[in-house]
């Protein structure tokens, strides 16, 4: 579920194929604010790697970091606590 203030995804894409087609790398990077740009949520970086075998199988790879600066969203239903010495067996 997205932001109350909406979410921009500006992202970029490189891929490279060094083994004619049959080996391609990708790298994908987001960086996610609010539609209005005040708000930094993040980064993104994605690593790809698809190998192929034949005309009709292929083996995928993938990595994803997220690096986030600014958490705003609380879903419903759920216990946030600060955990400490004094209260690690209490529950929500």
């Amino acid at each position: 579920m997205p932001p109350n203030n909406g979410l921009r995804d500006v992202f970029s894409t490189e891929s490279t194929n060094p083994d004619n087609d049959n080996f391609i790398l990708s790298r994908i990077y987001h960086d996610l604010t609010d539609d209005a740009e005040r708000t930094h949520y993040g980064k993104e970086y994605d690593f790809q790697a698809v190998k192929k075998f034949g005309k009709h199988y292929s083996l995928l790879g993938n990595l994803l970091i997220m690096i986030l600066t600014s958490l705003t969203l609380t879903p419903k239903n759920s216990c946030f606590r600060e955990i400490s010495t004094s209260n690690l067996d209490q529950s929500c």
